[in-house]
């Protein structure tokens, strides 16, 4: 609640200020170099400020201002209007440092006086300081009505303070600090003696001296060295009560723990060290190493756990608890006496509104971090389970702060667990993998050790086992340490009080009744309790609580829906519940179905109760006959839970029952679909542990109509490689056509078949393509359809199956083959063997493509036989015989390849074969029918006999070729002749070579080549470009002086070759600008184009900035009107650096380069014409004028002393009446860049630049320039609102009502939004747009919120589209502020495109929002229901930030009433099935 105006605030600024003053006037005594002067009389000091404040020679004077009335923030206008600033620059100019102290924050104003001390002169804070985001402030300091300029707004920023500080914080800590140095009061008292003592003295220069004398009046003093000596005993004591409360749950010997030494480098970088993980996972262990480590420096160390206390309403009454006199911070820093110093504050969760017992003190918690942290020299470190870091908003805001460091406690590692075993004298080589993962949380490796002298140590199996021989072992150490020890009455005493209370601790007085303290202390002695100083008792760890509470509940006459019903059925029961069950598994298996039977047919039971005895029937290890009968008792009854039932029942186990039972097969027997589904989902979770069951069950069901369907949903989840009779049975379906159509499925599930049977893999391929009865049947094309298929996987499973087993995949496939080529075969030529439609076509270099089935069926058949050529020819002789006998081209093709594969063993056999001539030297590619013919004379010819090798010559020495021309004639001889061994042609064929290399001139004929393609490249190699020296690019330059591109080369010329010379000048910049130096104006522009933008990619130096220059000077002497556009570029890293010369030529070319010369558009996106306001400061950035005005705004932004403008000025409306509307709009950023020093001539160029068309004025930059003009002169901008408003253009319209809705918020103008509220929906939207994005940062939240909240029900969807953008701006601020509006908008029609951002705003939120997060969540189940289980769906994906925020808000809720609600929406969303929401509540479980 605000203050109301008049005398109340006043008096509660007055004690603000008060305040203030006091906490200095301690700093003057811890001082004595300080003096502090209130209220001072000095005429000149005095004026502006409270008080006056010396620390030597420097002086500050402090003006503390409470709060600016309603507002959360002061403005530039609102503390000028308060003559802050005019106080503050007479002060500053006087060397008077200035602070501003407030409750409201001011965080540019604070952030540009910190950026102003950090700058050396004007230049450089306008140059290296002074953000894009800043610079409207500055620009507002900067005018004539506040500093005067922008070198007294600089001057004047950089002898400012401005600081934000709570009231309450300010008061605690002058207690706190009071408290540290004085003795005789409390350090409450001693704040408000300071205080009297200042209000007695105004305008008083008081020091040490008369601030002590003063005090000692009242009998307070300084305290004596004694106390310091006290307090580090007190320290010390408390720490080691600490310790050794820790060290009773941990492994000893230790386990070293990494996380330990992170924790202390990084507190030691920081102030606050974080240290999360599980319950159970070590972070005890971890933070006892760390205090060892960081008292072992010397430093103090006070360490406490925070649920060891009871309630406590302020750090003192805490420090009182732990036996101080005041706060912990306090006497820690008495202790350390200018030592450093850590306060380790473990156990944070004890106060979290997750599972804290604590939850209402940690305000008193976050008020002793403030106060450690207040204290020089002293840092925290926190420990926390990271579910309460997740669920409470409170410790997520804390972590979440730039000044906390996070370190994460992980699980052991394998090794230390197993050298921790042998430690304990046990064999870790007997543990299993499931043990050893178990054994990873440090909790049960402590239970291990408690248990490791028992023979049988190491035969648990589950945590229950391991509490189960912990319980066996504590009960026997505890009679031995006191006879007749009651064990099992205070355990059961005091779990069950903690059940019916859903707490982990309960008071130490429920132990009253039967006086059982004295057994108590016994098992806190053997750890089995943990007492509390604060009164409480609990188990030692909150997993054993469920374990012995189940333990003891069995004996129980209560039924188990009786004990849910006693009391609410929070997410707390559901633990006991999973507890209660596998006990009385394993002990009662009777009761144990009747309780689970009597659960899940009760109707007032919560779903979520139903659901956690669901997941235990559903994971028994091994269950019964009378577990089936169970479920199947349970199932008749068709409850609302029997989808989820049936779904959890999907496991190998249950599976195992029920076929053992015999229900599986009567299932598929039946006629119930839903039954035969649930049999079928059974088999499938199944099939790895159980494929001969199922393999048996499925060949007994060949007849079903949906047998095929059945064995390809089961396939598709067995590892066939392992089940022979299951792939027995697919081959079959295969054959039978069971995947025709879903060829891809079949080659997905068998992709790694090859890999582990590759047999089995050629098996498959039989039955697809040999075995299956359409094989070969062709498409209309006449082709074979099943070859024409592009499948990855069944290219990569023939591949492999190839590799693998060669012999047997050729003897399949290469038959195969050949009755494909005979059912496609072509028309029978006599010169040439004949075509067919699949494998004839074959172009060079892509003889082995995969780009069909056929294709890697024929390419793998040339590699295997090529192999196989190799390794073993003999064993594929028969093959190619038969390949040898066929007429077909493809057929020779494979042969071929073999032979040549095998030249020496087959060399005669191949000769004999070219020998026939004509058909058989037919075979090769596309462009070259001879090449593969060719390649085996080659192969063969050093291998075949001298009379073989000579009747070659003979044939091939005047072979004639049909189809040659007069020019070719012979080519085809040269082919073959060259092929053979040159040394052992007759001397007539050497002669004949040598004519034919004479003719065709080369020695050889070429590989012929297949299709080519890829982009142009550069006439030079760019290997080539990087070693060019200067001289060699001046040649390159001028040889390669046009455009033109070399098709046969794939060569471009000048473009392709300045793209590297652009890459070079990024590497060496300074090089290349002495070498752009030489360049003369005949130069092709794409080099000079390069150039500069090489300049603008290359990294700054000093050495190169010069060089840079003046190689822009020279580029722009060569009179070339295509550089103009990148002139700017070259020096968009030098903009602070520039010198006027180059300012005033990027001014002349932006006022007279010649493009662009009309509106025509550069750029045109699809759908559109390019020419909206959308499109036009696209078109204007690429066109040479308005590339140019950007630059030139840039270079303004970066003036640091107005002479860049001076040089503008004069044009700024010249240039805001360009003809081209783009240009135009670039040129609105160099008069927005201009406002600094030349705000009266930007507004006469506005005028000039708004005559024209209306799209204009919604163009970004233009609706930029109008903001930045009105904060300062609103009165310049109505008329172009109005204008705006009343346009035909729909895109004006809407950037109207955009701006409008500005006005309206921040320059005092609220009958402007009733305006444009009335305006059409283009309007509507323009304002939505900008409220949105305004509502969390606006001086007028309350119209911002009404505006919004109006325009939520809006009657067109676009508009409620941009309202719904504010879910996605409230993103990390606190939203209590606005709870009204999201209210809102949860209840309105705009939550539909808000729901995903909102529910993410709402988990990131960093304040306490139940009712928001209940109302958001009841509101999606409402609008999405069954989608939120669609994972088709986009609401199946929010339906995860639903169930986290659920969980969390339920872990934190302390309201029964909203509990329920929360336990409500719990439950649809488990019914539902939501994605996510097991996970959320399996997080928030004890472990």
């Amino acid at each position: 609640m605000s203050p109301r105006p008049g005398g109340e605030t006043d008096k509660l600024g007055n004690k603000f200020e008060l305040a203030w003053a006091i906490r200095h006037a301690i700093y003057c005594i811890r001082d004595g170099r300080c003096a502090l002067t209130p209220e001072d009389s000095d005429a000149e000091a005095g004026r502006g400020s409270e008080f006056t404040y010396e620390i030597g020679n420097v002086v500050e004077v402090h003006q503390v201002k409470r709060q600016n009335g309603n507002s959360n923030s002061w403005t530039v206008r609102e503390l000028a209007d308060k003559k802050i600033f005019e106080a503050a620059a007479r002060h500053v100019a006087a060397g008077r440092h200035y602070h501003f102290v407030s409750l409201t924050p001011c965080r540019p104003l604070q952030e540009l006086s910190d950026r102003a001390r950090k700058s050396a002169n004007l230049k450089n804070f306008t140059d290296c300081w002074l953000t894009v985001e800043l610079k409207e402030t500055f620009n507002q300091l900067s005018t004539t009505d506040v500093l005067g300029g922008p070198q007294e707004a600089w001057d004047t920023l950089r002898g400012m303070r401005f600081s934000v500080h709570d009231e309450s914080d300010v008061i605690r800590i002058n207690s706190m600090l009071a408290e540290c140095i004085f003795s005789g009061a409390t350090g409450h008292l001693v704040s408000l003696a300071v205080g009297d003592i200042l209000l007695d003295n105004l305008g008083k220069r008081m020091t040490r001296p008369e601030l002590l004398a003063l005090l000692a009046e009242h009998n307070i003093k300084l305290k004596v060295q004694d106390f310091c000596q006290t307090a580090h005993e007190q320290v010390l004591e408390i720490t080691n009560s600490w310790r050794e409360s820790v060290q009773r749950g941990l492994l000893r010997p230790p386990i070293e723990r990494s996380e330990a030494n992170q924790l202390v480098q990084e507190i030691n970088s920081g102030q606050i060290g974080l240290l999360t993980g599980i319950a159970g996972g070590g972070k005890s262990s971890v933070l006892e190493q760390a205090v060892a480590s960081l008292e072992s420096t010397g430093a103090e160390v006070l360490a406490l756990r925070l649920d060891l206390l009871d309630h406590f309403a302020s750090t003192a009454s805490l420090g009182h608890q732990l036996g101080f006199k005041t706060s912990p911070a306090v006497a820690l820093a008495m202790a350390a006496h200018d030592r450093t110093a850590y306060l380790v504050i473990d156990q944070l969760d004890a106060v979290s509104l997750a599972s804290g017992r604590l939850p209402e003190r940690f305000d008193v918690v976050m008020d002793l971090i403030g106060e450690a942290l207040s204290m020089d020299g002293m840092r925290v470190v926190l420990a926390c389970r990271q579910f309460d870091i997740d669920n409470d908003h409170r410790i997520r805001t804390l972590a979440s702060r730039a000044d906390v460091t996070t370190v994460e406690v992980g699980l052991l590692a394998e090794e230390d667990v197993e050298s921790a075993v042998v430690r304990m004298g046990l064999d870790p080589t007997h543990l299993s993998p499931s043990q050893c993962v178990l054994l990873q949380t440090p909790l049960h490796l402590v239970l291990l050790g408690t248990i490791s002298s028992e023979t049988d140590a190491l035969a648990f199996q589950s945590r229950g086992s391991l509490f189960e021989a912990f319980w066996d072992r504590k009960r026997q150490t505890a009679r031995a340490r006191r006879q007749g020890v009651r064990f099992n009455e205070v355990v059961s005493r005091i779990a069950n009080a903690a059940s019916e209370r859903q707490v982990l601790s309960v008071p130490v007085e429920m132990l009253d009744d039967g006086d059982l303290i004295e057994d108590a202390n016994v098992l806190v002695s053997e750890h089995v309790l943990a007492r509390y100083n604060s009164g409480r008792i609990a188990f030692f760890h909150e997993a054993f609580f469920d374990y012995a509470f189940a333990r003891l509940w069995v004996s129980r006459e209560e039924s188990l829906v009786d004990f849910l019903l006693h009391d609410e059925q929070a997410l707390f029961r559901r633990a006991q519940v999973r507890q209660i069950l596998q006990h009385l598994y394993e002990r009662e298996p009777d009761r144990f179905r009747t309780e689970s039977e009597a659960v899940l047919t009760a109707d007032n039971i919560r779903f979520h109760i139903k659901e956690t005895v669901l997941a235990v029937l559903a994971n028994l290890v091994t269950p019964t006959s009378a577990d089936a009968e169970l479920i199947l008792q349970i199932a008749a009854t068709r409850p609302r839970f029997e989808a989820l039932l049936w779904s959890q029942l999907q496991r190998p186990q249950w599976f195992a029952r029920f076929h053992e039972e015999g229900q599986i097969s009567t299932w598929l027997d039946g006629r119930d679909e839903d039954m035969r589904n649930h049999a079928l989902c059974m088999m499938i979770s199944a099939v790895e542990e159980y494929p001969e069951s199922i393999a048996d069950l499925l060949g007994s069901h060949k007849t079903e109509p949906d047998y095929h369907d059945w064995l390809r949903r089961i396939s598709r989840f067995a590892d066939l490689s392992r089940n022979r009779r299951l792939f027995t049975l697919l081959l079959e379906g295969v054959r039978q056509g069971a995947y025709d159509g879903a060829e891809h499925k079949l080659w997905l599930m068998t992709n790694d078949l090859a890999k582990h049977e590759p047999l089995w893999a050629i098996e498959l391929l039989q039955a697809r393509l040999i075995d299956h009865v359409n094989s070969l049947t062709l498409n209309d094309k006449g082709r074979v359809a099943l070859l024409g298929m592009r499948d990855h996987y069944a290219a990569e499973l023939i591949k492999d199956a190839a590799d693998a087993e060669s012999l047997a995949f050729v003897q399949i496939v290469v038959p195969y083959l050949r009755q494909v080529m005979a059912a496609t075969a072509m028309e029978d030529h006599d010169d040439r063997p004949i075509y067919d439609c699949h494998f004839s076509f074959r172009l060079a270099g892509d003889d082995l493509k995969d780009d069909e089935l056929g294709d890697s069926l024929l390419a793998e058949s040339v590699r295997s036989l090529e192999t196989l050529a190799k390794a073993a020819p003999e064993t594929i002789q028969s093959l190619l015989v038969d390949l040898a006998a066929d007429p077909y081209e493809a057929s020779q093709f494979l042969l071929y390849r073999g032979l040549s594969a095998g030249g020496e063993y087959f060399a005669d056999w191949a000769a004999s074969l070219l020998l026939e001539g004509g058909r058989r030297l037919h075979c090769g590619y596309g462009f070259d029918v001879n090449w593969v013919a060719r390649e085996l004379v080659r192969t063969i010819a050093p291998y075949v006999s001298d009379a073989l090798h000579q009747q070659l010559e003979y044939l091939f020495r005047d072979l004639h070729n049909g189809y040659e021309s007069r020019s070719d004639g012979g080519y085809s001889a040269f082919k073959f002749l060259s092929a053979l061994d040159e040394s052992r042609l007759t001397p007539v064929g050497r002669r004949r070579l040598g004519e034919y290399r004479r003719k065709f001139k080369e020695d050889a004929p070429v590989k012929p080549l297949g299709i080519t393609g890829g982009v142009i490249g550069s006439p030079i190699p760019y290997d080539a470009a990087q070693k060019m020296t200067d001289e060699q690019w001046l040649k390159a330059i001028a040889k390669y002086d046009s455009n033109e591109t070399n098709w046969s080369t794939f060569t471009g010329g000048a473009r392709e070759l300045s793209e590297l010379l652009r890459d070079q000048v990024d590497v060496d910049p300074a090089r290349f600008a002495q070498l752009t130096l030489r360049l003369t104006p005949g130069v092709n522009s794409s080099y000079t184009n390069a150039l500069l933008r090489g300049f603008g990619d290359a990294k700054v130096s000093d050495t190169t900035e010069p060089l840079v220059f003046e190689a822009v000077r020279h580029i722009a002497s060569l009179g070339q009107a295509d550089n103009d556009r990148f002139l700017g570029t070259a020096l968009q890293k030098y903009y602070r650096e520039v010198p006027l010369d180059l300012v005033e030529l990027i001014l002349d070319r932006t006022l007279h380069a010649l493009n662009p010369i009309d509106d025509s558009p550069v750029i045109i996106r699809d759908g559109t014409d390019g020419h909206s306001a959308a499109d036009m400061y696209m078109n204007g950035i690429n066109t040479a004028r308005g590339s140019l005005a950007v630059v030139l705004g840039n270079l303004l932004l970066a003036d640091s002393d107005g002479q860049r403008t001076d040089l503008v000025m004069p044009h700024l409306s010249e240039m805001a009446s360009d003809p081209v509307l783009s240009v135009r709009s670039c040129v609105a950023h160099t008069l927005f860049a201009a406002l600094r020093y030349a705000r009266p001539e930007v507004l006469a160029a506005l005028e000039s630049l708004i005559q024209a068309d209306d799209r204009l004025l919604a163009t970004e930059l233009v609706q930029q320039l109008m903001i930045s003009i009105g904060d300062v002169n609103p009165e310049v901008i109505d008329p172009i609102i109005q204008r705006m408003l009343a346009s035909e253009d729909v895109e004006a319209r809407e950037a109207g009502g955009a701006i409008a809705a500005f006005a309206a918020l921040e320059w005092d103008r609220p009958d402007l939004i009733k305006q444009v509220l009335s305006g059409d929906f283009h309007v509507r939207k323009g304002i939505a747009q900008t409220v949105a994005r305004r509502v969390a940062d606006t001086s007028n939240d309350k119209l911002a919120t009404e505006t919004l909240i109006r325009l939520m029900s809006d009657d067109v969807d676009e508009v409620r589209k941009e309202v719904a953008t504010v879910a996605l701006i409230l993103r990390n601020h606190p939203l209590q502020p606005f709870v009204k509006l999201l209210t809102a908008l949860i209840d309105s029609p705009s939550y539909v495109h808000a729901s995903t951002q909102l529910l993410i705003t709402l988990e990131h939120a960093p304040d306490k929002i139940d009712d928001l997060v209940l109302k958001a969540s009841q509101r999606f189940l409402s609008v999405f229901g069954n989608d939120a289980a669609d994972i088709r769906t986009g609401a199946a994906g929010d339906a995860h930030y639903v169930s986290k925020l659920v969980v969390r808000g339920l872990a934190q809720c302390q309201s029964r009433t909203h509990r329920a609600a929360l336990l409500d929406v719990l439950d649809q969303l488990l019914e539902l099935g939501v994605y996510g929401i097991n996970d959320a509540i399996e997080k928030s479980e004890r472990i």
